[in-house]
């Protein structure tokens, strides 16, 4: 990012004047997209985190640009995301990093719904969809739904499990609820492990990770009932061995 927090094209707000903040990048006509780098969206007690330091910096931007309601807008959005970037350097924050190249948040709902190449980090994991729908509970825990638009852009996820190995999926939906760990995935579903003596492949229209008890579901309907087939293939040093349920 520019340590500019103007575009010097049109003049709108892009970025944060520190670039150590990482606060919230703004979509304009010259930016291909906009970012919150290592934030979370809507933190617990944030009034409380903005800082004499933080207000003055805010204040300069009101005074230079804050004459339109765009700009008074974009600084309120900024003034969040900075008291966020405080609040995570105290410990009391997890780390949330969205990337798109749209999107509209709702304060009130403490939800977001991004738009176009979106990428979510959330702790070890990382999501990517062309839409992406982000929320928080009460007790500030998230919920990510991704869907693709076209069977080529599929909805993918990588995370890595206790044990080491390290998980890729792909479909055409997802959702993963932080509360519980689990992350449901929808359509053409792909699933790939790695780990340190085999990989493994487990295909099927709908697949439930538990990411707590790193247990699989596959083909369930939501009453538990079998739904369809499974393929499961294991690549080892004795060479490939598959199963199909």
């Amino acid at each position: 990012m520019s340590r500019s927090p103007f575009c010097p094209s049109c003049g709108a707000l892009v970025a944060a004047p520190d670039v150590r903040a990482q606060s919230i990048g703004l979509a304009c006509p010259h930016k291909k997209s906009l970012r919150f780098g290592g934030l979370h969206l809507f933190p617990k007690g944030m009034a409380g985190t903005m800082t004499s330091k933080l207000l003055q910096t805010l204040g300069v931007l009101a005074t230079e640009r804050g004459k339109s309601l765009m700009n008074r807008i974009l600084t309120l959005i900024l003034a969040l995301n900075c008291a966020s970037q405080v609040a995570a350097q105290e410990g009391g924050v997890r780390e949330l990093s969205i990337e798109s190249q749209g999107g509209t948040a709702n304060l009130h709902q403490k939800s977001g719904v991004l738009t176009g190449h979106v990428v979510v980090r959330l702790k070890d994991a990382m999501y990517t969809a062309d839409t992406a729908v982000v929320s928080t509970d009460k007790d500030d825990y998230a919920t990510i739904q991704l869907q693709s638009s076209s069977p080529e852009r599929r909805v993918k996820a990588q995370w890595t499990a206790k044990d080491g190995s390290n998980y890729a999926s792909e479909s055409r939906m997802a959702i993963y609820d932080e509360s519980t760990g689990i992350l449901r995935m929808q359509g053409e579903c792909l699933v790939t492990v790695q780990s340190k003596r085999r990989r493994s492949e487990i295909r099927g229209e709908s697949i439930v990770y538990d990411r707590r008890t790193e247990e699989v579901e596959i083909n369930t309907n939501p009453g538990g009932e079998p739904r369809g087939r499974a393929r499961i293939v294991v690549f080892d040093k004795g060479g490939k061995q598959g199963k199909d349920e």
